[in-house]
């Protein structure tokens, strides 16, 4: 019966191939989405759950809040791990954490660099007590005896053979960041599951950090500093024991450190989601782009049930005299069911065959379309992996074929067998060809929900990357400085260089990686108040070089006695100062009163972060110490001559230190580097949602000339020209098209104006994109019509006649 049931069903595929290939190619690539969808979501959601302590290690971060503002970062004051060994023994073990970046050379034994340049690393000066928090296999060393030395070093698998190109390096010596020469004393595991923790190489913290254990600092934190813990317990019990040692740890803050922060507890499970802070290394995914991907992934895979189902529906008239036939000979309506469904069950199982290749293919160039990069094949380790994939794609097989064949095979076995022996079946007032006019109108709404959506994310992208920043972006780069003693050197013998027009000092570029927010208290007329302000050491060039507009007041001189202060617009309305001039000569308060500076001058604001954030309140003083940061503008003219140049007078004072600079244009671009791979991937999923759309009307288009060859015929006879063909065929889908935009606008609307909601700055979605919609909606559906009915069109009259 089966095997009879499944000749059956490949006879009629094979006999039908534009059918076939459209609704094989339509499912494949919808299924394609879904197995990448469920991939990429459960990658993200295995970071750690290998780890043994999965469920009892804790981070402890700081929340500090700035008037309305509530802001975070993932370190901890200094002073604040070692006080909480002593006071709060509930925490079993306590590991401190020191994020120090790692330019890592390999050395042989004559002590000669093997790799002159130096290779980056992930590199983490850790204590004792990390690898009782987590997991990593040893391959030569153990955790007592590989840090028993501070100048020891412990690679993983990847790591050495990078540097040494073997495992043969115990003993080896290795140089760190041209500051430190220490040796191997210990080689891991590579991790074969994604953690927020692997790095690649480990050495202590006493090494970078020789005081740590001296630490009196609870004012400063950096999230180079961090600080994990583990706990016993499960359950509520666990939870209790959370609730209770946050409440410990800030009551020992409070008696230390500043009133406005707190500290704050979370587990290891929901660092890897969590937007408000930076994880380890890698890409930190969004949860909302995730939830986004499923609910398209959920669309598109519907779109092409929609598709088969249409075409199923009308090219089952064709096969009317078929089911007549059977039913007269005795076929049951149930059989007739099977032999459909079993129908859809083979076609759907050859197109997730060929999704698997899809998926693999997808997934090896991921990276051009998105910010994921994956080290090895998310599909074939999810095969070995996984488990669960082994019901999923079962289940998915299963609820697509019963979703797309259940109703064609209900319709299709409910043909009177004497009308459809006749071919006398009533095609216009079926139910079949409602529910095809509603499924293509369904299909249209979701098309231009996708095409907005794109439009939106495009025009907001461009809005935020040609904006004005508030500040001369162009042809400027930035440098760190290694020495700063050597600092004015450096600056006099770049000045000389005929392509530098000017530079400047500071402690950081307008668009930090990091800034310092210190107490800052003003005396206005009535009161002082007190607020966290962003506080920058700039020289006196940095204003000119970057073009900055003062509003009020003046620049300060270069080594300024009155300790000038230069503020930003957000400065003076956290102040509560109405006008710019009124701020002029006021007296702001530092380091809890014990320092003064007056404000000397007020310029426009600029932003320091995307257009995701408000623009801050910020201040800028002269400091000579705090100045590592080099900034230069250069003439866009013999560029290549300028940066030559530049390298060899850094090489002259910095002989040990790469020549590494940045472009502030490269920097802003990273800065909106997550936006355009945003856009890429709604790019890319609205254009399969398009593409499975086209295929959908190709078929119909096809089903119609089919029903209409004769109709055509007639009509050409009796003078019909090309475009009035083409019209016969396009204008019932045209009017759906702009009917569907009724549906789709609104719905569009809420979702991208849910989605700017997360922007501070952002664009207006105003008529203009509805009517760009309609129009993009309009031409890729006369576009996918056009062709079939062109070709009709131009069909010889006589042998459309002569084919009834």
């Amino acid at each position: 019966m089966l095997e009879l049931l499944f000749k059956t069903s490949f006879r009629n595929l094979l006999k039908n191939k534009l059918l076939t290939i459209i609704n094989v190619l339509g499912l494949s690539v919808g299924i394609t989405c879904v197995l990448v969808v469920y991939l990429i979501i459960s990658h993200e959601n295995s970071y750690d759950k290998f780890q043994s302590n999965y469920e009892n290690v804790f981070h402890i971060y700081t929340e500090f809040k700035s008037g309305k503002s509530t802001g975070y970062n993932a370190g901890v004051p200094p002073a604040l791990p070692l006080k909480l060994k002593e006071e709060v023994p509930e925490i079993e073990t306590l590991s401190c954490i020191y994020y120090g970046g790692g330019n890592l050379k390999a050395l042989d034994d004559n002590t000669d660099v093997v790799k002159s340049e130096g290779l980056n690393f992930y590199t983490v000066g850790i204590d004792s007590n990390y690898f009782k928090l987590f997991d990593w296999e040893w391959i030569s060393g153990s955790s007592i005896k590989s840090f028993s030395n501070k100048e020891s070093i412990v690679l993983t698998e990847k790591t050495a053979q990078k540097l040494f190109g073997n495992l043969g390096v115990l003993g080896k010596e290795v140089n760190v960041n041209d500051e430190y020469l220490v040796t191997v004393t210990g080689i891991l595991k590579n991790s074969p599951y994604p953690s927020n923790f692997e790095f690649d190489a480990f050495f202590p913290i006493a090494l970078i950090q020789p005081d740590h254990i001296n630490e009196t600092n609870w004012t400063g934190v950096s999230s180079g500093y961090q600080s994990c813990f583990l706990l016993n317990g499960s359950g509520e019990k666990l939870q209790e024991h959370t609730n209770l040692i946050e409440e410990k740890i800030n009551k020992l803050y409070a008696k230390n450190g500043i009133d406005s922060w707190a500290m704050k507890i979370r587990p290891l499970s929901s660092i890897h989601f969590d937007i408000n802070m930076h994880s380890y290394i890698g890409n930190q995914p969004n949860p909302q782009i995730l939830r986004y991907l499923f609910w398209i992934a959920l669309v598109i895979i519907v779109s092409a049930c929609i598709n088969y189902i249409n075409l199923s529906t009308a090219f089952s008239i064709l096969r009317s005299s078929e089911i007549g036939v059977r039913k007269v000979l005795g076929s049951s309506r149930k059989l007739l069911i099977m032999q459909f469904m079993g129908e859809t069950l083979v076609m759907i199982c050859i197109a997730t065959i060929l999704s698997f290749c899809f998926t693999e293919l997808f997934l090896i160039h991921i990276d051009v379309f998105s910010f994921w990069k994956f080290d090895s094949s998310l599909f074939i380790n999810a095969l070995i992996q996984d488990g669960f994939i082994y019901l999923f794609i079962p289940f998915l097989i299963v609820i697509i074929t019963i979703l797309s064949g259940f109703y064609p095979a209900f319709l299709a076995s409910g043909y009177h067998p004497i009308k459809a022996l006749k071919d006398k079946l009533d095609v216009k007032n079926s139910s079949g060809y409602s529910l095809r006019r509603s499924l293509v109108f369904l299909q249209f709404c979701l098309c231009q929900v996708f095409i907005l959506g794109t439009l939106v994310i495009m025009y907001q992208l461009d809005f935020m990357q040609n904006s004005d920043m508030g500040f001369d972006k162009d042809h400027i780069l930035t440098i760190d400085l290694p020495d700063s003693k050597k600092k004015e050197v450096l600056t006099n013998e770049w000045n000389n260089i005929e392509g530098i027009k000017s530079i400047s000092l500071s402690n950081s570029s307008p668009i930090p990686s990091g800034w310092t927010a210190i107490d800052t208290s003003v005396e206005t007329d009535s009161n002082i108040t007190t607020s966290q302000i962003i506080d920058i050491k700039v020289d006196s060039a940095y204003f000119d070089l970057y073009r900055m507009n003062f509003v009020a007041g003046a620049n300060y001189k270069e080594r300024d006695s009155t300790e000038a202060l230069i503020v930003n617009q957000q400065f003076l309305s956290r102040f509560g100062f109405k006008n710019p001039s009124e701020a002029i000569g006021k007296k702001v308060l530092i380091d809890k009163g014990e320092k003064f500076r007056i404000i000397s001058g007020v310029v426009a604001d600029f932003h320091v972060e995307s257009f995701r954030s408000q623009i801050p309140a910020i201040m800028m003083s002269q400091d000579q110490k705090s100045y590592y940061v080099l900034n230069a503008k250069i003439s866009p003219i013999n560029r290549a001559e300028t940066l030559a140049a530049m390298h060899s007078v850094w090489k002259s004072l910095f002989p040990e230190t790469e020549f590494k600079y940045e472009f502030l244009e490269d920097r802003i671009y990273r800065m909106y580097k997550a936006e355009e791979q945003v856009l890429r991937v709604f790019n890319l999923f609205s254009g399969i949602a398009i593409f499975i759309n086209c295929l959908g009307l190709f078929g119909l288009v096809s089903f119609m000339s089919l029903r209409k060859t004769k109709e055509i015929g007639i009509r050409k006879v009796f003078g019909a020209s090309i475009s009035q063909i083409v019209m016969l065929f396009s204008k019932e889908f045209l009017l759906l098209v702009i009917s569907a935009l009724v549906v789709a606008g609104p719905i569009g609307y809420y979702f991208m104006d849910i989605w700017l909601e997360d922007y501070a700055y952002k664009i207006d979605i105003g008529w203009s994109y509805f009517a760009l919609t309609l129009c993009i909606a309009l031409l890729i559906t006369l576009l996918s019509v056009s062709y079939q009915s062109i070709k009709s069109a131009l069909r010889n009259p006589a042998e459309a006649l002569r084919s009834e």
